[in-house]
């Protein structure tokens, strides 16, 4: 269209599971601090991350305290994002980064009670749907820019056919984004 704005940004966080492993560490705060400061310059419209934002969890939950402080300033500047969970971010790997309950991995990938407890849908400020109530492992969320409506799918770790089939039917309803049916 003209006049409409086609040069923006959007922004991806690699794995950050090292960056949370003490409380000295600041790269991810100060990466995500980076991005608040040049929103404007960058004309940043939105922040994904790749998964396994911690390593490992502890009784104390420590990386993901950590983690939740890094992202707050995203929060803070309304720049609206969403996270992948990785093997990382799920009960099955355990304290130095192996396996927690050997063969049971299959199975603790999918308890993510921790990082849904951190990371729950009301810090996700453009999500639009999502494959079960209360979760964020299945999600999308939407954004415009550059004159065109994006959407953003984050799905679990080794997906279910459930979360498969969910997602065959949010891409596949144009109106999701607003756009009309096309033949």
């Amino acid at each position: 269209a003209p006049g409409t704005d086609t040069e923006f940004s959007f922004a991806a966080y690699p794995d950050t599971q090292r960056e949370v492993w003490t409380s000295t560490d600041k790269r991810f705060l100060n990466r995500t601090n980076w991005l608040v400061q040049n929103k404007s310059a960058l004309d940043l419209r939105f922040a994904t991350h790749s998964g396994d934002v911690v390593d490992w969890d502890t009784p104390y939950h420590e990386q993901y305290e950590r983690a939740s402080a890094a992202l707050r300033p995203l929060e803070s500047a309304n720049i609206p994002y969403t996270l992948a969970i990785g093997n990382h971010d799920t009960a099955a790997v355990g304290v130095g980064g192996s396996a927690r309950t050997p063969g049971m991995t299959h199975i603790e990938v999918r308890d993510t009670k921790t990082f849904n407890s951190y990371f729950n849908p009301s810090r996700y400020t453009n999500v639009r749907g999502a494959y079960e109530a209360g979760k964020v492992d299945n999600i999308y969320a939407t954004y415009e820019a550059g004159g065109v409506k994006w959407m953003v799918l984050v799905l679990e770790l080794w997906p279910r056919q459930g979360a498969i089939d969910w997602a065959k039917k949010v891409v596949a309803v144009p109106d999701i984004l607003g756009c009309p049916h096309e033949e």
